[in-house]
Formats: structure tokens, sequence, C-alpha cells
């Protein structure tokens, strides 16, 4: 089974727009971990942002290279020739 970068690099390689990975919203403050202190909300919330969107970025992907190999396989079948990509090094 491929990564979901290995499948958003074949996507990109094939000239398919792909959303770049999410990052979070606010920078990663580590002061808060090393001192024991309890977490403002707002980076609770920038932590569940994050993860709500790489979870929507990854179904992004799965949904585009689904879509990408189901028409390269109905290219195949059809006779036709599959558009040739770089090696995957």
């Amino acid at each position: 089974m491929l990564s979901f970068n290995r499948k958003e690099s074949i996507l990109r390689r094939h000239g398919i727009r792909v959303d770049p990975f999410p990052v979070r919203a606010l920078p990663y403050q580590a002061r808060f971990y090393e001192e024991r202190r309890r977490l403002p909300q707002a980076e609770v919330d920038a932590d569940i942002g994050l993860a709500l969107a790489v979870a929507a970025w990854r179904r992004r992907i799965e949904g585009l290279y689904e879509a990408f190999r189901l028409d390269l396989k109905a290219r195949s079948a059809a006779g036709g020739v599959p558009p040739t990509s770089p090696p995957l090094c």
C-alpha cells in the first residue's frame, strides 16, 4: 500500500492539482509542556483543527488517487496507452 505522500507525489507528477499538506494555525509552544502549565484553549483548538485538516487532506488524496487509478485502468482496458510517469525513485 502506498503512503499518502507517495500518492500525492504520483498525482502531482501527472499534473493533478493537490492541496498542500495543512499546517498548524498556531506555532507549537513547547514552553507549556516544559513548564507543565495548562494549555490555553487556543492551543487545544489549534491541535484539533490540525487533526481535522489532516484527516480531510488524506480523504481528498485518497479520493483523487482512486479516481486516477480507475481512469488508468479504464484507459488500459479500452486499449489506450496510459500516461508514462517518471521513475518512483
